[in-house]
């Protein structure tokens, strides 16, 4: 039952020691900003996200009109 108890308590630090790491960093970044690594790579991948010039149309004007038809009993 010790065991478990000393489990569950370090277990708890642990979570508590992550989230205020996680807390400090989010501070951090709010006050100074990303740092310079974290903000290149969302440039880049910003670039790499850019649409691309429009395509022109595979097929014709004519194509997928309306075409009456007869149906055959």
């Amino acid at each position: 039952m010790i065991k478990f108890i000393l489990f569950i308590l370090f277990f708890g630090t642990l979570l508590m020691l992550l989230a205020g790491f996680s807390i400090v960093r989010s501070v951090r970044d709010l006050l100074f900003g990303p740092p310079r690594k974290a903000a290149s790579a969302k440039n880049a991948s910003r670039k790499q996200a850019a649409p691309k010039k429009k395509q022109k149309k595979i097929f014709g004007k004519d194509e997928g009109e309306y075409i009456d038809y007869e149906e055959i009993k």
